[in-house]
């Protein structure tokens, strides 16, 4: 079972375009550096079969992360493209190169748990696809246990379609699903501001 995290490599004024409008851009990095810390030391729990790397976008010169696992790093380019041909790319050359699944997040959503990962591996066992719904209308997970080009439908990415753009994709072409539970990400400020809230009430 293959897990991709991909992810921008975080810098000053780079990603997170909302958070570093209202909140400045040193603000929006920071977070950004918590996010993809939060999701590493998640997945950095997923035992064998499991197997982990992060295909990252963004600038490569100088960059350095010594708060991240050894697994993260050097990691893999993202191809070139928009985000759903990247996407579609890295699962046809996993799938395509043995891993029996292959499952894509990105490190927006802390809420994510090690267990959310099993409980996909299990729904792949199942059926073709798996989807994590996110509350803004897109997905926070996309798992495959095939390829198809159906996966990775013609959609405004990072729109509020793109959930069920995707599902009437897989409908159409015949590939069968399941949806794990739905999940926030932070894409604004207030979605943080839920993260820190839940967090410290859930360790309080």
């Amino acid at each position: 079972m293959t897990v991709c995290l991909l992810s921008r490599r975080p810098r000053l004024g780079q990603g997170k375009s909302r958070l570093a409008r209202e909140l400045g851009p040193e603000a929006a990095l920071a977070i950004q550096w918590q996010l993809l810390e939060r999701c590493c030391h998640t997945l950095d729990q997923l035992p064998p079969p499991f197997r982990v790397s992060v295909h990252w976008t963004g600038e490569a010169s100088g960059f350095e992360a010594r708060t991240l696992p050894p697994w993260a790093l050097p990691g893999a380019e993202q191809p070139a493209g928009e985000l759903g041909a990247r996407m579609a790319a890295i699962v046809e050359e996993s799938l395509a190169h043995g891993s029996r699944a292959v499952i894509l997040l990105g490190s927006d959503c802390p809420w994510l748990e090690a267990q959310d990962l099993h409980d996909a591996a299990r729904a792949l066992e199942r059926t073709d696809c798996v989807l994590g719904p996110a509350e803004d209308g897109g997905y926070w997970l996309i798992g495959a246990r095939r390829w198809h080009p159906g996966l990775f439908p013609d959609t405004v990415w990072g729109g509020p379609t793109v959930l069920q753009d995707t599902r009437d994709s897989l409908a159409a072409t015949g590939l069968d699903w399941s949806e794990l539970r739905t999940l926030p990400d932070v894409d604004r400020p207030d979605d943080w501001t839920r993260w820190q809230e839940e967090r410290n009430t859930h360790h309080g």
